[in-house]
Order: structure tokens, then sequence, then C-alpha cells
């Protein structure tokens, strides 16, 4: 279990909390804006975020559980956050959900974020995680940058819009060291 972390700034990491969900609802909702418009319309996105469109991820029936959803935190608002959970066969987990705020992106909240849902997927017992992100998303060399390696394709549909995703697989170092220490 992630304990409540600080990192530079006064920026904590914590557990969500039910009284988070609005937050987090908006700063996913801001992110999409900034990030996806040159991919899906505004009237696409705000449909989404009103629950009048559906979306599905071709990967999606893989998932098993969540495990945690972890939140950002600075000056008492929410600020980022990103959800993790297992796979059903398949001993890696996936990183579910994943967004910082417009405002507060490229300051190393990402990637601090990004280390303690690893972590907690290391300490459900994953050697491993998938990610994925849609084809056109600027996100890509984020992951890139974290070590994470191009291994599936698939698609991402947001009502009849239906755009290429590419599944990232990043292995966990310490669960890799752990597992060789063992034998």
């Amino acid at each position: 279990m992630v304990a409540v972390q600080q990192i530079p700034d006064t920026v904590i990491i914590r557990h969500a909390e039910a009284s988070d969900r609005r937050a987090i609802l908006q700063v996913n909702r801001l992110a999409w804006q900034a990030a996806y418009t040159h991919i899906y319309t505004l009237q696409e996105i705000d449909a989404l975020f009103e629950n009048s469109i559906r979306q599905y991820g071709s990967w999606t029936l893989q998932r098993d559980q969540r495990l945690v959803t972890l939140v950002a935190e600075y000056h008492g608002q929410v600020i980022g956050f990103i959800g993790v959970g297992t796979l059903i066969n398949d001993k890696s987990g996936e990183v579910t959900t994943f967004y910082i705020h417009p405002d507060y992106q490229n300051q190393g909240i990402g990637k601090s974020l990004w280390q303690y849902g690893l972590e907690v997927l290391a300490n459900a017992g994953c050697p491993a995680a998938w990610v994925w992100v849609l084809e056109k998303a600027p996100a890509r060399q984020f992951y890139r940058a974290m070590g994470c390696v191009e291994q599936a394709y698939g698609s991402y549909t947001v009502g009849t819009h239906r755009e290429p995703a590419i599944g990232y697989h990043a292995y966990i170092p310490h669960i890799q060291q752990k597992l060789s220490d063992s034998r």
C-alpha cells in the first residue's frame, strides 16, 4: 500500500477519496480538452463527459480489478490522478487512467504519479504494467521516456468515432530485480 507521499513544491500524492470524485472528473475533462481536440471534436468530448455517448477500448475486457486511484494534490486541489488495476490471465497490471491538469503538466508530477502507480502494481505482485494510449496522443512521448515499449495495437471508440491505440508495456524494475535475486 502506498503511504501518503509528498514531492517537491508541496505536491502530495495520496489515495483518492470519495470526496475527490468531482475534482478527478474535472481534471480528466480538462486534460482531454487540452490533449485530444486534434483527435476528437469538442462536441464528442463534452458528450463523453456528460455521459450521453459511450467510450470503449478494445483492451478493456482484459481488466480484472481496480486496485487504487492515487491523486496529486497541490494546496488542497487535485491536479492529477492515476488509476491502476490487475488484468485477467496476465500477471502484468494496467495503468487504467492517468491524467494531469494542463496547467501542471511538464513539472514532474506525472512522473511521480507514474512511479507510485507502478509501486502499487509491484506490491500486488505485478512484474510489468500495460498502458494504452491513442496513437495520435502527445502522451506517447512520456511513456517512451518512462521506458515503455510499444507492444500491442487496438482501438478506442468515443460514440461512433474510432481511433487507433497503442499498448505500451513497462517492466517494473524492482520486481524484476527480486525475481532475478530469487533464482
